[in-house]
């Protein structure tokens, strides 16, 4: 395999087309990412703007219908799960509604 360990090492994403139904538009269209090997990278962006469902596609959760993604040099769907998993730390948001406590819990 050719190139520099700097361009084998890390995550990268290219020219990705995600959605979640076919009868509908892309969420992701034709976006392209890197993330360097060895350093801490955050995605930022307004609500809706499409931020979980790109770490979900990078992860593979989430199916991409064009594009293609590579991790240290290696096409994310020659690993096993467990392989995979154990190379990615991704840390996804839950959404956590607030509650009045009820009167019993005081």
């Amino acid at each position: 395999m050719r190139g520099t360990v700097s361009e084998i090492k890390g995550l990268k994403g290219e020219r990705l087309r995600v959605r979640y139904d076919r009868r509908q538009p892309f969420v992701i269209d034709g976006e392209t990412i890197r993330v360097p090997h060895g350093k801490i990278s955050a995605l930022i962006g307004p609500n809706g703007s499409g931020k979980s469902t790109l770490l979900k596609t990078l992860a593979r959760q989430l199916p991409c219908e064009l594009g293609n993604i590579v991790l240290d040099g290696r096409d994310i769907a020659a690993y096993p799960s467990f392989e995979l998993a154990r190379k990615l730390g991704i840390l996804f948001h839950r959404q956590v509604g607030w509650r009045a406590p009820l009167l019993k819990e005081n």
